[in-house]
């Protein structure tokens, strides 16, 4: 009479698709009951919310003849988020996330699961990219549904829903997106490499700083921080409404070489400097 014997779960390593999988949705379990949910929640809401009361109560002035009502109402309201709104709330985003591993002294235990260390990276990473991807959209779609509060409540400033530029808003959105996407690989790097909150906080403050002082220059695509601004600069408005070309531009091509500069290089000296 035979009989098999299966072997443990964890006596050989999972596939790396699989392994990322799993990467995935234990990171996703941590943020459930955290404050980054609730910090991007409040990211996307409040400015939308300052955004509609300063239109409701000063639309006259803020809409301009020449231009459309809808292409003034999205490009000041995308100014100040993607200026200094988001900037500010990927900064915080990359440093909370990582210091739910520092806090708890988690990484040796990370790093001893039966899984690579560049697979437990990559999934924080990841995370990361899906939470900007997921407060981008919350706020432009709450844009727009606001817009067409005011279309409403204030017909005057002639938000009518039939000119509401989805495909412009949508490009904006997208593009706004990519030229993140440098910046919070950037943050995700340093915030993994230092246990203190500050010094991660501190550098992507300064980043920020040197942004706005340098968006006049030709070489400020080459920032990782500048770049959202950049985009914004990109965008056409006039009668017709919002002019956003789908093509990416420099600086956002820079932003995505970042991703690759930081987190290949920054990944290959993290799984150096913290072998267990």
């Amino acid at each position: 009479m035979s009989a098999s014997v299966a072997s443990p779960a964890f006596a050989a390593s999972p596939r790396p698709a699989s392994a990322l999988l799993r990467c995935l949705q234990a990171d996703a379990l941590k943020l459930r009951h955290t404050a980054a949910v609730r910090l991007l929640v409040g990211a996307a809401v409040v400015p939308v919310l300052l955004v509609f009361l300063a239109f409701c109560f000063y639309g006259t002035m803020l809409v301009k003849s020449g231009r459309s009502p809808w292409a003034t109402y999205v490009l000041n309201a995308w100014h100040t988020w993607a200026g200094l709104v988001l900037p500010l709330l990927l900064l915080l985003l990359a440093t909370l996330v990582v210091q739910l591993e520092h806090r708890a002294n988690a990484w040796k235990h990370l790093y001893a699961l039966p899984v690579s260390r560049g697979t437990v990276l990559l999934s924080k990473l990841l995370v990361l990219f899906g939470l900007s991807l997921a407060v981008q959209v919350l706020y432009a779609g709450l844009l727009l549904l606001a817009g067409l509060g005011l279309g409403w409540v204030r017909p005057g400033l002639g938000l009518r829903p039939e000119a509401m530029p989805l495909a412009a808003v949508a490009a904006l959105l997208g593009r706004t997106y990519v030229a993140t996407l440098g910046l919070l690989t950037v943050q995700y790097v340093v915030s993994v490499a230092r246990r203190s909150f500050v010094g991660p906080l501190a550098l992507g403050l300064a980043g920020l700083v040197l942004a706005l002082v340098l968006t006049s220059l030709s070489t400020a695509g080459w920032l990782p921080y500048a770049n959202a601004l950049l985009t914004l600069k990109t965008v056409r408005a006039d009668a017709s409404g919002l002019a956003v070309a789908g093509a990416l531009a420099p600086h956002e091509w820079h932003s995505l070489g970042w991703v690759v500069l930081a987190g290949l290089g920054g990944g290959a000296w993290l799984r150096r400097y913290q072998r267990a």
